[in-house]
């Protein structure tokens, strides 16, 4: 039978990130650069994590000509861990059982301003890749008139699947965000993760 998440986070196998707070958004990029992204969550050989909920909420770019975009994404490289590289805010890890402390068997980083690496299973350290996206925003401004007209945009992504997949490790899941002008942001991500074991055939956490 397979685990449910609610069994899981009951068991104290759910974990979150909150990047930026109250009224204090972060960011401020205008390319999407998976070296430098905004989140990143690494997750170790040997460990699985199942992400089933991430919002990230960018905020409105000050839109100047037709055209101007907003990107909101989220995208995998299946093969590679990233350990700590490149220059970025450490992350720390809440549990999703309150009464239990932070702490995760992965490793959780914002805002890279300095390029990072994952390395694979055989320890060797390559640039990211994004072999699978999870999810993507993309909004494109449409002046009707003259820049006159120009208005703020907003842009909302909300990632809650049916069904969440197995990340497993060496692996990274990314966030990023950015524009045509710079776009800050809120994001919270949550999953589950646990060592994993194959019984009958499928995947378990545990």
């Amino acid at each position: 039978m397979l685990q449910s998440i609610d069994d899981a986070i009951a068991k104290g196998m759910g974990r979150a990130v909150t990047v930026g707070s109250l009224t204090t958004p972060v960011g401020g990029g205008t390319v999407l650069l998976l070296a430098q992204p905004m989140v990143a969550v690494g997750i170790p050989a040997g460990f699985a994590i199942r992400p089933f909920f991430i919002s990230i909420a960018a905020s409105g770019i000050l839109v100047v000509a037709d055209n101007d975009e907003v990107d909101v994404s989220v995208t995998v490289d299946t093969k590679g861990y990233w350990q700590g590289s490149g220059t970025f805010t450490n992350e720390v890890v809440a549990n999703l059982r309150t009464d239990l402390g932070p702490g995760s068997a992965c490793r959780a980083g914002s805002v890279f301003t300095a390029d990072l690496t994952t390395v694979n299973s055989q320890n060797v350290a390559a640039a990211p890749v994004a072999d699978i996206e999870l999810d993507h925003v993309f909004d494109v401004a449409d002046l009707s008139g003259t820049a006159a007209n120009a208005h703020w945009r907003k842009v909302k992504l909300l990632y809650e699947p049916n069904y969440p997949p197995y990340i497993v490790g060496p692996a990274t899941l990314f966030c990023q965000w950015g524009g045509t002008t710079a776009v800050t942001a809120f994001a919270s991500v949550q999953w589950i993760e646990g060592r994993y074991r194959f019984v009958d055939g499928m995947i378990e956490l545990v």
